[in-house]
């Protein structure tokens, strides 16, 4: 049995190739916690600005990774902590921006659920890097899966996109 947050490396049939996917997105709540939707994500190691992690991830027929609770968090963290998805050497782009003071989604939906590392959010910069090199730098140490901000027209970040499917 899949619980919370857990990450499942071999895809069921359907899945695109070179994607994994997470037990993620909307769930309900029965005895106990049920997902109702399977989200594909793929990673790309390679340092981009956000606007190129959006149109890279849309020509992919995908969106940068919309991370709606601290289940799906965790479940991306554990994959950084196994590597599996991002390489350690690099911070990594999700799809939350600031616009006219609100963390936005790249769909345009209103951020319900974040997870800022200790002095996040800077008022310095818009889009959000969930860190993954936590391991290497020393500010942020210890804080792998936290968000922080960073300036969208650096290329110092890698990225993950999300596909979601019908279970």
């Amino acid at each position: 049995m899949t619980t919370q947050g857990d990450l499942l490396t071999e895809c069921l049939a359907g899945c695109p190739s070179g994607w994994q996917y997470v037990y993620s997105k909307r769930y309900k709540v029965f005895s106990h916690y049920q997902w109702s939707t399977i989200a594909f994500f793929q990673k790309f190691n390679q340092a981009v600005t956000y606007d190129q992690a959006v149109s890279a991830c849309q020509g992919q027929g995908a969106e940068l990774v919309t991370i709606e609770s601290s289940h799906e968090n965790d479940a991306l963290r554990k994959a950084f902590d196994t590597n599996a998805l991002v390489d350690e050497s690099m911070e990594t782009w999700i799809g939350l921006k600031s616009s006219s003071g609100s963390w936005l989604w790249t769909d345009g939906s209103v951020a319900e659920f974040t997870n800022w590392a200790q002095t996040q959010p800077s008022s310095n910069a818009q889009c959000v890097q969930m860190i993954t090199d936590s391991l290497i730098n020393s500010t942020y140490q210890y804080q792998r899966g936290g968000w922080k901000t960073y300036d969208c027209s650096k290329t110092s970040a890698s990225y993950i996109c999300e596909k979601n499917a019908a279970v």
